[in-house]
């Protein structure tokens, strides 16, 4: 899934996430900017049951937080549904 500043990828597993952030968005200190500000709005997200992988686009510098927030939240929410439906068709077909 993913929103203009950042994009999710995820899989069934322990709870563990993590940042990737693209060379597209530029030099060295302006992809850990990105990456620092992902880990912030990331801070009261748990997504159990889910190994998440967020990668962060060049969008995510010029956003303000907020507005990244708001997005990672509702990819987070989008996620888990998606997981939870996955899951519940996997434990019908058995």
């Amino acid at each position: 899934m993913s929103g203009p500043s950042v994009r999710i990828l995820f899989l069934s597993g322990s709870g563990q996430q993590g940042i990737a952030v693209a060379r597209s968005v530029g030099s060295k200190p302006r992809r850990n900017r990105v990456r620092r500000r992902i880990k912030a709005a990331l801070r009261d997200i748990r997504l159990p049951h889910m190994d998440a992988v967020w990668v962060g686009l060049p969008a995510a510098l010029t956003v303000t937080f907020g507005v990244l927030q708001q997005e990672v939240n509702r990819l987070a929410a989008q996620a888990q549904e998606v997981a939870k439906a996955q899951w519940q068709n996997e434990s019908a077909c058995s």
